[in-house]
């Protein structure tokens, strides 16, 4: 696509999870096949990917593990209500119904996104 002043309009390829490694893999391939790049390819967004790496040394493991966590707080501040209740989340009675009844909920917890 273009835009008014016929330049092409920036894009991006976009993934989370596994469509984040299929992201990145598709921005490789575009970066290294310019006749294959899409007009106004800039780069990738990625939320989570999925991508595979091997674990740090075991002396920063221990430092990350033993070191560093016990300085992050482990209980919910003050300013963060918790739970959040749904009221908050939704506004259509009918999704709010929906989300909070766990029997019907599709969460992670029930196989579903």
């Amino acid at each position: 696509d273009f835009d008014d002043d016929g330049g092409a309009v920036p894009l991006f390829v976009s993934g989370d999870s596994y469509g984040g490694c299929l992201a990145l893999h598709a921005a490789h391939h575009f970066q290294e096949n310019d006749a294959e790049r899409p007009p106004g390819f800039v780069g990738c967004s990625l939320n989570c990917p999925s991508i595979e790496a091997d674990l740090p040394p075991k002396p920063v493991e221990l430092f990350l593990r033993y070191g560093l966590a016990p300085f992050f707080p482990t209980w919910t501040p003050f300013f963060m209500p918790h739970p959040i209740t749904s009221e908050r989340i939704w506004k259509e009675p009918e999704a709010r119904e929906y989300f909070s009844d766990p029997e019907k909920s599709q969460g992670l917890w029930r196989g579903g996104v």
